[in-house]
Formats: structure tokens, sequence, C-alpha cells
């Protein structure tokens, strides 16, 4: 940003979240979001596959961030993906980013289904409302509080927005100490760890950990 003279306005991030799953990406939700205000003109990665591993996902966040108005630009593969010939490197360096990731899927995936399929947490971060304790989920009190509070206000039919800005309003944040925002209220809403059972590999499985909701 310095160096091409550039205003830093905010940085997003899912640390220690998986770029296969653009669903499980809050941050990549609320940055699409924030897309269509016109507050930033341009969105900046280290890589490409930094903001996704899959070629299809890739193209599809180019072209949302281009119908708001708003550059992709790599600082690894400085393109400009509107010319017809540098687009084709878009998709191949995506291509082999996708490739990549079924690599090192291919060498991990194994063990850690196994342990999804007996009911055990497989790995990488808990679900917001829970700990990772010895390849099992075990309730946190704390992040449990506000789950519990956010499902209360579904029930009484209350938006996205909403709940966000209640939860906020009411002095909860999420786990980095951040508001909440109605793409996190979305993804806690639809995780199924709460009622006891863990989604891996695009399938969601019984699990053994407590139930977080009755």
């Amino acid at each position: 940003c310095k160096e091409q003279k550039l205003e830093l306005l905010r940085i997003y991030e899912d640390p220690g979240i998986s770029g296969a799953e653009l669903q499980n990406r809050p941050a990549l939700l609320q940055l699409l979001e924030d897309a269509k205000s016109g507050h930033f003109k341009r969105v900046l990665v280290a890589k490409l596959d930094r903001l996704a591993r899959d070629t299809f996902a890739t193209l599809w966040i180019e072209k949302e961030l281009k119908k708001c108005g708003v550059e992709l630009y790599s600082i690894a593969e400085p393109y400009r993906w509107e010319d017809p010939a540098q687009r084709i490197f878009l998709t191949l360096i995506s291509a082999f980013a996708m490739y990549e990731k079924s690599r090192i899927v291919a060498r991990l995936s194994a063990g850690r289904l196994k342990t999804a399929m007996n009911g055990n947490w497989p790995g990488g971060k808990a679900p917001f409302g829970f700990s990772a304790r010895d390849k099992k989920l075990v309730i946190n009190e704390r992040e449990a509080a506000i789950v519990r509070r956010a499902f209360r206000l579904k029930m009484g039919r209350h938006s996205l927005r909403s709940i966000a800005s209640t939860l906020n309003a009411e002095g909860y944040r999420s786990r980095n100490g951040k508001p909440f925002h109605p793409s996190t209220v979305r993804y806690l809403l639809k995780n199924p760890a709460y009622k006891s059972a863990l989604r891996f590999a695009g399938e969601t499985r019984p699990a053994k950990h407590a139930r977080l909701l009755a």
C-alpha cells in the first residue's frame, strides 16, 4: 500500500480456516458485503491461493468484486485481469492452487475422516462455543452463552443484521474480540456442532460431544 500510495482501510482475516469452503469464511463474506458499499476500490491479497484454493471460487470472487467496481490485485501475481490474455493466467493460477489443495487433502483427509466418522473432532479451529481437547469438543461456557442468545433471537424472527446489532449492543464480541456481522451470525446459526453433529468432507455426521443447544 505504501509503495502504491494506497490507503489501507481494513484487513479481512479468516485465521485458521481453510480456503476450500466459501461459507466457512466469515471475513471473506463480510468483504464481499462491504464491497457493495463503494467505500474501497481495490482488494489486495498476498497470493491468489490465500483468497481461495478453488478455480471456480476464485473466478466467482473476482467477478463479484468486479460487479461492485472493485479490482482484485495479487501482490505475487500482479496481472491485470481485464486483459483477455492475462485473464488466462488467473484461471491457470487458480487451477494449480486447486491441484495443490487436492494433493494436501488427499494426504491428510484419510486420518481426519476416520476421526470424524468416529464422532470425534477431526482437528482445526474449534467452532465458536467450543474448545478442542484431545480430539473432542468441550463447551466453552462464555462463548456458549453468546450462541444461545443468538439462537433465541433467531426464534424471535430477528434478521441476521438485527441479531448482530443486538449482540454487539449487549456487549458480546467474537472470539477475536471483534463485533458481530450478519455474515458471522449466518455462519454461526448454520453450524451443526451445536446439536452434536459435525460437518466434514461435505457431510454432516453425528458426534460424541455434548449438545450446546437443547
